[in-house]
């Protein structure tokens, strides 16, 4: 049976202390019960919310078809039932590695054999010079949501900065609830760190078609106004009213904790294939980290709901014993309206890209090349081209063009068996 926690002198103490109460941790806390961890549990997370996965708060949750409580990842009584400490509403503000102690910011000390890291990251803010602009509004967590989809309304006039996934999805429910919707990119182009731009082009589309419009290759230079009624003025000198603004300009990791304990941090906390970071006993997973891929040979971060949940999991295996390495061709995706969006692999130094199917039809995918090899695909409602997609990445399989390009094929015939 797990055992409940326990002090050590005035310090409580835990076999596997837990910071974070997003997806990676709760799935570290989950998977260490899974895989038979008898050791204390406690996890501190600093929202009043369970463990909870983020994805549905910018669809589903947003649009009011689903409460938030649907994301949790277990049952409340989970936890008591697991012997899994919970301590929510509580931030992690020091790090001790020597005396293997956190303090939050109440002034508990908290002690640990071993600690996982999963402290995510936090949107980026819009700053006008070295000034934060108030009253924009930004979408990580579930207040954050309940504040957004309370001032959701037909005929609300919401302006999104940043065209990326974020921006995007928000821009869809929005849309589809009346919002009056407008999107300022600073790119020529929509998805441009994710995606090609034959598919960022069908994305925009799609939005302009229920009503989004986009302005591109755009810079806000002022905005005006207090609360939520904003006048924000771009670098051409047009003015775009606005009844509520979202910034999604991307996010920072959450790696003060880290840097407190003299951890290696590099966009992110530097972590090898197992989770280990630079510290003995210290761990850390999801999207905080940057993370030994090998099957991509190199370090990489993540900000998806595969790494949070995957990683965290190879993390609690590797604290049961076990000797596997994270070890996952990174995969992302983003539904919107009809569509389901999705992305394998890592385009970087692609030599050409391959088309399969038509644009125009609303179901297709771009393979990413190098050489003969697949290294990234992105499917526009094409799951099943992902899929076998991901396949060839992990195999590092030579294939011909036409053939990826031949819809008339059978690309599984391809996969090495």
């Amino acid at each position: 049976m797990p055992r409940t926690d326990r002090t050590v002198g005035a310090v409580a103490y835990s076999d596997c202390l837990i910071i974070g109460g997003g997806q990676a941790g709760g799935w570290v806390a989950a998977g260490l019960r899974q895989k038979g961890f008898s050791g204390t549990i406690s996890l501190v997370g600093d929202e009043p919310y369970h463990p909870y996965e983020r994805p549905p708060l910018s669809k589903q949750v947003l649009a009011g078809e689903q409460p938030y409580e649907s994301t949790y990842l277990r049952p409340t009584s989970f936890y008591e039932e697991s012997g899994i400490g919970l301590h929510l509403g509580r931030r992690a503000v020091g790090l001790d590695p020597v005396q293997h102690v956190v303090t939050t910011e109440d002034a508990n000390r908290l002690s640990y054999g071993k600690l996982v890291l999963a402290t995510g990251a936090r949107p980026r803010r819009l700053m006008m010079g070295r000034a934060e602009v108030a009253g924009v509004y930004y979408l990580r967590g579930i207040a954050d949501m309940l504040a957004i989809r309370s001032r959701l309304a037909p005929g609300r006039r919401l302006v999104i900065i940043g065209g990326g996934f974020i921006g995007l999805e928000v821009a869809a429910v929005a849309a589809k609830l009346g919002a009056e919707v407008t999107v300022v990119e600073t790119e020529d182009v929509l998805l441009k760190r994710t995606t090609p731009r034959i598919v960022a082009l069908a994305v925009q589309e799609l939005h302009e078609s229920h009503g989004v419009t986009f302005r591109l290759s755009a810079k806000i230079s002022a905005v005006e106004g207090v609360g939520d009624q904003k006048a924000l003025v771009l670098d051409n000198g047009e003015e775009i009213q606005a009844d509520l603004v979202l910034g999604g300009i991307g996010v920072t990791p959450n790696v003060d904790l880290a840097v407190a304990g003299g951890l290696r941090v590099y966009n992110g906390i530097l972590v090898d294939a197992y989770g280990q970071s630079s510290v003995p006993d210290i761990f850390a997973a999801g999207d905080v980290t940057n993370h030994f891929n090998p099957v991509l040979g190199r370090y990489i971060r993540l900000e998806s709901w595969q790494n949070a949940q995957n990683q965290a999991l190879a993390v609690a295996g590797v604290l049961c014993g076990e000797s596997a390495a994270y070890a996952e061709i990174p995969w992302l995706w983003s539904d919107q309206y009809n569509l389901n969006l999705q992305y394998a692999g890592l385009p970087t130094g692609s030599t050409g890209e391959i088309i399969r199917g038509a644009p125009e039809s609303g179901t297709f995918s771009i393979f990413s090349t190098l050489g003969a090899r697949v290294i990234a695909v992105c499917g526009f409602n094409a799951p099943k081209d992902v899929a076998i997609g991901k396949r060839l990445i992990a195999g590092a399989q030579e294939i011909d063009s036409a053939k990826l390009a031949d819809t008339g094929f059978d690309l599984r015939k391809a996969v090495a068996r």
